[in-house]
């Protein structure tokens, strides 16, 4: 994105990946109008804009990540640094889940706010209760890895239950490695996040 405004640069790619249900991006940094060092000359000062300075910024997020709670997984890492993004689109094709931000990621490693579960061909349904304390909105993201080769590809889906276990929010798309859902929570009630294989 333009650090101006936070909108999606002219040449940023957009989903979904050819061929596929799979959106793309899945978060989004900024790319463009970045200040740096000239290349072999360190006194001198460069723009450049690109998706490959995005992607360092998201990589350095994650290594602040683990430096706050060394002991998180990747999947975990990925899970804090999705679920933590500013909201920009409903429309993930052309923002994923939002700009990133890395101070609320470390924040939320800091806090604590992961869980980790495991699913295998005996426990294709795990469930997660948790509590707000105050209405809000609230996003939940649950992240996997794919292991290679494998046919088909795994894939988990995400809904929420309130406490009269209603239905309030899903996420059932069939071909990407996370599932998110934002939601207006009520104060002070238990939810449910239960992930099905």
């Amino acid at each position: 994105v333009e650090k101006s405004y936070l909108s999606k640069s002219t040449y940023s790619a957009t989903g979904p990946l050819d061929n596929s249900k799979r959106t793309y991006p899945d978060i989004m940094a900024v790319g463009g109008s970045i200040t740096t060092m000239l290349r072999d000359n360190e006194a001198s000062m460069i723009t450049v804009s690109g998706t490959s300075y995005a992607a360092p910024l998201v990589a350095g997020a994650a290594a602040l990540v683990r430096q706050a709670r060394p002991a998180l997984s990747a999947s975990e890492v990925k899970a804090l640094l999705l679920n933590t993004t500013l909201f920009r689109s409903s429309v993930r094709n052309e923002y994923g889940l939002g700009f990133m931000k890395a101070d609320a990621a470390v924040t939320a490693a800091l806090n604590g706010e992961v869980v980790s579960g495991t699913v295998a061909t005996n426990r294709r349904v795990a469930n997660f209760e948790f509590k707000t304390t105050t209405a809000s909105m609230k996003s939940i993201t649950i992240t996997w890895m794919r292991k290679l080769p494998f046919a088909p590809p795994p894939n988990l889906d995400l809904r929420i239950y309130d406490s009269s276990n209603r239905l309030i929010a899903e996420d059932l798309n069939p071909e990407n490695s996370y599932e998110n859902v934002l939601f207006m929570a009520s104060a002070t009630t238990t939810y449910r996040a239960e992930i099905t294989w």
